[in-house]
C-alpha cells in the first residue's frame, strides 16, 4: 500500500491530528508491519487478523468453498443433502483436522464413510454429538483424537511482557476441521446449543480454520442469530412455493430468480448453489458447476 501521500497543505490545523505517541520498537518477529505516522488522508488502512488464516479454498479446485465457509443445505426429506456434504468433505484437502457431527440421533450410522478419510500417514478423527451436547469453540480447536490448532502467544509490544491471549499457528498441512450439523432445529439444540452454533458459525468458523456444512429441512429452524452468518446456500426445490420463495428473500434473491435457477436443475437430486463469496461462482448446479446467469431486475 503506498503512503507517499502527504496530508495536503490547505488543511487547517485544527484539522490536523495530533501527534502521535512515541512508537515502541517493533521486530520482523512481532508480524506487524511498519504504520506510518501519519495515515493518509483518503485511503483505508488493511490491518491484518492475526487470527484469521488468509483465505484459502478447502481443496485444489476453483469450485470448493473457502476454508471458513457457513453452508446451509436446505431440502425435503431424500433429496440427497448427505450425499452433498459427503461429496464436499472428500474433496477437501489437505485432509481435515477433525470432523465434527452434531446429529439429532448420535447413534446414527449416516456418515461412517467418513471414517475412509484415514490413511497410513494421519488418522481423521470423526467425534459424534447431540444437539443438547453441541460442542463449544474450545472442543473444535482441541479435537479428541485429533491434533489441536497449534497457538502461539501474543506479546504485548508495549512492554515486551506475554499477553492473555493467543492466536492460531496455522499448519499448512493439515485441513480445516469441519463440523456437520444434520437435522438438528431450534427445539433440540436448546438455549446452550444455540448459543454454541451461533458463536460458532459468527466467530468460530473464521477465527479457528473450520467449515461448517448444514443440514436442515428448512432455514426457518436455525436459529435467526447463526442463520444470519452464512455464506453459501444449497437450495433444492421445495414442493411448498411458499418455502422456496421465502428462502430466496432470506438469501437477497427474488424469488422469480430462484425459480428460473432451478429450471437448470435435471434431478430431484440437483440443488442451485449460491454463493455470497466468490462473484464468478455465484450460482452453479451441485456446487461444482457454474452457472452463468443474469437475476431479473
Amino acid at each position: 500500500m503506498n503512503f507517499s501521500k502527504l496530508i495536503p497543505a490547505e488543511l487547517s490545523a485544527r484539522t490536523q491530528p495530533p501527534p502521535p505517541p512515541p512508537s515502541p520498537e517493533l521486530s520482523d518477529e512481532d508480524g506487524i508491519d511498519e504504520i506510518p505516522d501519519i495515515l493518509p488522508p483518503d485511503e483505508l488502512i488493511v490491518f491484518e487478523n492475526p487470527e484469521k488464516r488468509p483465505k484459502q479454498r478447502a481443496g485444489p479446485d476453483e469450485f470448493m468453498p473457502y476454508r471458513d465457509a457457513r453452508v446451509m443445505l436446505s431440502a425435503m426429506p431424500g433429496s440427497g443433502k448427505r450425499s452433498m456434504i459427503l461429496n464436499i468433505v472428500f474433496r477437501i484437502w489437505p485432509r481435515p483436522r477433525a470432523i465434527h457431527v452434531v446429529h439429532s440421533d448420535p447413534d446414527t450410522i449416516e456418515y461412517n464413510e467418513l471414517h475412509k478419510l484415514s490413511n497410513e500417514r494421519r488418522a481423521v478423527p470423526v467425534n459424534v454429538y447431540s444437539p443438547a451436547d453441541f460442542p463449544d469453540l474450545d472442543a473444535i480447536a482441541n479435537p479428541v483424537n485429533g491434533p489441536p490448532l497449534r497457538r502461539k502467544r501474543i506479546h504485548d509490544v508495549t512492554d515486551g511482557a506475554a499477553g492473555d491471549e493467543d492466536e492460531p499457528e496455522f499448519d499448512p498441512d493439515i485441513g480445516p476441521s469441519v463440523v456437520i450439523i444434520d437435522e438438528c432445529p431450534k427445539s433440540l439444540l436448546g438455549k446452550t446449543g444455540a448459543e454454541r452454533m451461533e458463536r460458532l458459525i459468527n466467530q468460530g468458523a473464521t477465527h479457528l480454520d473450520t467449515i461448517v456444512l448444514c443440514s436442515l429441512q428448512s432455514m426457518v429452524n436455525v436459529p435467526l442469530d447463526a442463520r444470519r452468518g452464512f455464506n453459501h446456500f444449497a437450495l433444492w426445490k421445495h414442493a411448498d412455493k411458499f418455502v422456496n420463495k421465502w428462502a430466496a428473500d432470506k438469501i437477497g434473491i427474488s424469488g422469480d430468480t430462484l425459480a428460473d435457477l432451478f429450471e437448470f436443475c435435471e434431478s430431484k437430486y440437483d440443488c442451485i448453489w449460491i454463493d455470497a463469496e466468490s462473484p464468478d461462482w455465484r450460482f452453479r448446479r451441485n456446487f461444482i458447476e457454474q452457472i452463468t446467469f443474469v437475476p431479473k431486475v
